[in-house]
C-alpha cells in the first residue's frame, strides 16, 4: 500500500509508507488546513492521477 497526502482531492507528492505519511501530515497540518491521508492500492498507484482542467483566469481591466 502506498499513502499520499491530498488537498482538495488532489494528491501531493509521491507515495510513501504509512508511518512516513503520518509524520509528514502531522508536520504539514501546522501550516495547511484541509490536508488528509489517502491510501492507494499498489495496482491503482500505477494509474495516472487525473486532474480537473483549470478554468482560465478572468483578466481585470483598469
Amino acid at each position: 500500500m502506498a499513502y499520499y497526502i491530498s488537498y482538495k482531492n488532489q494528491i501531493l507528492g509521491t507515495g510513501m509508507t504509512k508511518q512516513r505519511a503520518e509524520e509528514k501530515l502531522r508536520d504539514l497540518k501546522l501550516s495547511f488546513a484541509g490536508l488528509e491521508l489517502v491510501e492507494v492500492k499498489e495496482e491503482d498507484a500505477a494509474k495516472p492521477v487525473t486532474k480537473k482542467p483549470r478554468k482560465p483566469r478572468k483578466s481585470v481591466q483598469a
